[in-house]
């Protein structure tokens, strides 16, 4: 049926245009498509609480990040982005292992790897001084293993613990483009972060493993920032996250 409709329109269409006057149907120019390309350094801080194992318990994952960004803008409507860098993380509290060979616990232990990830964002509506935009972020925390000593009056052994995590991040934006030289955002955000952490345990010929997930607590929350403009080929983007998590983010681009 949808398909019927669909044929009927648009023959409805052509016929309206084939009956138009010759000096009205005159084709207009078509639009060429304008690529840009941008280069940029991120710095992120952020807190978020997570539970973690079955009984979830509730802690602070601590994690911040710096990494490189390239940018392709399309048209002024559609940024695709490609990030890579380096992040430190922690969480707050110990976490308990109970089911290797011996009980392990983990004291805020700092977890150093790699981030990498995608972006995107959208300018879909604009309105007098405001415009709305969308965004989104895939970002993988990759798994860091570290080796922890384990000494015992009779036997010694070694344990390694290794932490990876993702985070998907999506916004609404409500834009204010009055301003000369900046404009301000703010809108809702929706957060979702979901990690591991994977123990090995090592003590003369006795061998154990386990594993613990978590995930973040509360995944809506606010974004507001604002974005400046600098000379005619920098941008510098500041922006807060509140309630999912608590974040600052400082990014600064260089327009080609």
């Amino acid at each position: 049926m949808k398909i019927k409709i669909s044929l009927l329109v648009i023959t409805l269409i052509a016929l309206s245009l084939a009956l138009l006057p010759a000096e009205e149907t005159k084709p207009s120019p078509a639009k060429s498509l304008q690529i840009d390309y941008s280069v940029g350094l991120n710095f992120n801080h952020s807190r978020v609480s997570v539970l973690v194992g079955d009984n979830n318990l509730v802690n602070t994952l601590n994690y911040s990040y710096l990494a490189l960004e390239l940018d392709v803008g399309i048209s002024d409507y559609l940024i695709l982005g490609v990030v890579a860098g380096f992040n430190s993380n922690h969480l707050k509290d110990p976490v308990d292992f109970y089911n290797l060979p011996l009980s392990l616990r983990v004291n805020e232990e700092k977890f150093n790897s790699m981030v990498m990830g995608l972006r995107a964002k959208s300018e879909f509506l604009s309105w007098k001084d405001f415009s709305f935009a969308a965004s989104g972020e895939f970002l993988y925390f990759k798994k860091y293993e570290k080796k922890l000593p384990i000494q015992l009056p009779v036997v010694s052994g070694e344990a390694i613990v290794k932490n990876s995590f993702t985070q998907i991040g999506l916004e609404l934006w409500v834009q204010y483009d009055g301003f000369s030289y900046f404009t301000i955002f703010a809108g809702p955000q929706l957060n979702f972060l979901d990690g591991k952490l994977k123990a090995s345990e090592t003590i003369e010929e006795l061998e154990g493993e386990e594993e613990l997930s978590y995930k973040q607590e509360n995944d809506i929350g606010i974004a507001a920032g604002a974005r400046f403009e600098v000379g005619s080929h920098f941008d510098v983007n500041l922006k807060v996250n509140l309630i999912s998590k608590t974040s600052l983010s400082i990014e600064v681009f260089y327009i080609f």
